[in-house]
Parts: structure tokens; C-alpha cells; sequence
């Protein structure tokens, strides 16, 4: 798919965003004094410049429940109502990208920050796509003329910030990187007293079942978790197309989904509990033969790490949820699974 027709099929899908309702007095429900008021400045939308977009989100607890305080968004991101499935009040909210894929020179910036004793789950209603970027033009010096210049890098990034006694869970569904693709995406949560954060992200590289390897492009991806100001984390990967990395034994051994999951807030035994849970989850094999995720947990003072190799993206998320089965658990909290992840 190339840019004009990523922003041509994005010309019908804005009417169907579900955007936070409104209350009698015309500010959103959860919102505060000020409602949730567009950005200042406005979304590119030259095809050759890519989207902007921004949404900035904040939660606090009243009442008994965790509500939405700011939902302010710019271009093309947004957010459903609130739900409200678990007898705690933790809220959850789907974020929106009504587009439906990424293509070079879009640049999509999502912030949160949870309050005192807020519980949040983010996720999202599909899989992101990472289309193929192409090569952009400009105009040559002296002649006049257009020239073609490198791929064009969309830019992905999520900052999260949690005050002492809130609970955040970012739990996006998978990401598919279409062969050609370049993106960066960035992640970093900033971490106070003993605020809890549980993540994941699953990259499936290429699409193997319509034959598509990931034979060119580039994704970089980084992770970082930050307590109280002090780095505990950072974790910086590169995923180049065609690579040999892809195939090796000592690379991805031919398996082309790779996720990873980050529990900041566990607790001592909770790596023995969770390797036991997995116990005999991992190397499983497939009704078709092909081989099931393949990975491990480890644990650092309270950072929590589960890493995943997986053949299909069903087989990556199975393993997830279960990690993330068992971690509510062990905080004490049965798993509420967002409905949207059933349709």
C-alpha cells in the first residue's frame, strides 16, 4: 500500500470513532474542568509529510473507580469510552488509529499519567500495521526537478508516567511489520514510589501466511522503565530485513513474531511461580506441525521479563495472556480480559 492510498482509505473511518461522550454540560464523562479539548495546531496532512498525531490521557481514582481526567488528542488518535469490567474500578480504555496502518513520515505520540491509586488497562481494538515506506520526493537543486530520496521512517512512541500507588497495564495488540517497513518505536515509563507497570509488545515481522518474509525494511525498537528518576531497564533492538538473524539458530531460528512482556513491581518468588505456570507452554507444538514459542522469564530486584520467540501471533498472544493471567494472580487480581480482544 502506498501513501495516497493509506490516506484515501482513511477518508470514511473517522465518523466511526467512538470518542469519550458526553455529559449534560458538554464535557466528556471522567474529564476534567477543562473537558477534552483538541490540541493546539493541527494534524499534517500533506501525503508527503505523513501524519502527526498526539494524544495525551490521565487517570485518577474517584469515587471508587478509576476515571479519565484528560483525553486531548491531535490528527488521528483517539480513544473509546471507558470500561468498567473488574469490581476494583480499574478503567479500561481502547486507543484508537482509525487509519489502520503506519507508512513513512507518520509520527504518533501517545502519553498517559496515572494518579495516586488510579488502575489502568490501555490496549488497542486490532493489530497495527507497519506499511511498506516508500521513497519520497523533492525537488533537486538548480534543475528543478524531483528527486527521489531515502524511505521515509515513521516514528512510533508512548511515554507513561505513574505516581506512588497507581497500577498501569499496556497491552497492545500485535504489531505486523509488512516487508519495506521502517519504524521506529519507542517506549518509556517513568516510575514513583512504588507504582506498578505491567507491558507487553508483540512484533510479527512480515506475513509468512500470505508469504511475505521480512526481507527489507528496518524496526527499532527500545524500552525503557525508569523509578523514582534511576534507569532499571532499557532494552534497544534492531530488526533488519533480510538479515541472516532471521533464519539463525543463535537469531529467530525462522520464527517471525518476537514479543517481550515487563512486570515492574513484582515480587520475590514470582519468577519461580511464573517458570512453573509456563511449564510445558513453551516448545509446544502446533496442530500443524510448526513449532510453538519458544522463550524465558527472568527477574531483577522487582523488574519481571518474559521474552518470546513464536512461530504465529495466536501462539504469541497465548502465551502472553497466560503470563499475564498469572501475574494478576499473584498481585492478588482475577484477569478481566478487555472484550474487544474476543471480536
Amino acid at each position: 500500500m502506498d501513501v495516497a492510498q493509506h490516506r484515501q482509505s482513511v477518508q470514511s473511518v473517522p465518523s466511526a470513532v467512538s470518542p469519550l461522550p458526553a455529559s449534560p454540560g458538554g464535557a466528556p464523562r471522567g474529564a476534567g474542568a477543562t473537558g477534552a479539548e483538541p490540541l493546539s495546531g493541527r494534524a499534517a496532512v500533506d501525503p508527503a509529510a505523513g501524519w502527526e498525531a498526539r494524544l495525551d490521557l490521565a487517570f485518577a481514582r474517584r469515587a471508587g473507580r478509576t476515571r479519565v481526567q484528560r483525553a486531548e488528542h491531535r490528527g488521528p488518535l483517539r480513544v473509546q469510552r471507558p470500561f468498567y469490567p473488574e469490581q476494583d474500578g480499574t478503567c479500561h480504555l481502547y486507543l484508537l488509529h482509525p487509519p489502520g496502518g503506519v507508512v513513512g513520515g507518520d509520527r504518533l505520540h501517545t502519553t498517559a499519567r496515572t494518579e495516586e491509586g488510579a488502575a489502568t488497562l490501555l490496549t488497542s481494538p486490532g493489530a497495527a500495521k507497519l506499511y511498506r515506506s516508500g521513497f519520497h520526493f523533492a525537488e533537486s537543486r538548480g534543475s528543478g526537478a524531483a528527486e527521489a530520496g531515502p524511505p521515509r521512517q515513521a516514528e512510533i512512541r508512548q511515554g507513561f508516567s505513574q505516581a506512588p500507588g497507581s497500577q498501569l497495564e499496556w497491552l497492545p495488540q500485535e504489531t505486523i511489520a509488512f516487508s519495506g517497513a521502517r519504524a521506529r518505536i519507542s517506549t518509556r515509563v517513568e516510575l514513583e514510589g512504588d507504582a506498578s507497570f505491567l507491558g507487553w509488545d508483540l512484533l510479527c515481522l512480515g506475513r509468512p501466511h500470505s508469504g511475505e518474509a521480512f526481507a527489507e525494511g528496518q524496526v527499532l525498537q527500545s524500552l525503557e522503565i525508569l523509578r523514582d528518576g534511576v534507569l532499571c531497564f532499557r532494552d534497544v533492538t534492531r530488526y533488519e530485513g533480510g538479515s541472516p538473524m532471521l533464519e539463525a539458530p543463535w537469531g529467530m531460528a525462522g520464527r517471525s513474531v518476537v514479543s517481550t512482556l515487563v512486570c515492574a513491581g513484582a515480587q520475590q518468588g514470582w519468577l519461580e511461580t511464573l517458570r512453573e505456570g509456563l511449564d510445558g507452554e513453551l516448545l509446544r507444538e502446533l496442530p500443524d506441525g510448526a513449532p510453538g514459542s519458544y522463550g524465558g522469564v527472568t527477574q531483577i530486584d522487582d523488574l519481571l521479563v518474559v521474552r518470546l520467540l513464536s512461530s504465529t501471533s495466536r501462539e504469541a498472544r497465548r502465551s502472553l495472556e497466560l503470563c499475564w493471567s498469572r501475574l494478576r494472580q499473584l498481585q492478588g487480581r482475577s484477569a478481566a480480559r478487555p472484550r474487544i480482544w474476543d471480536t
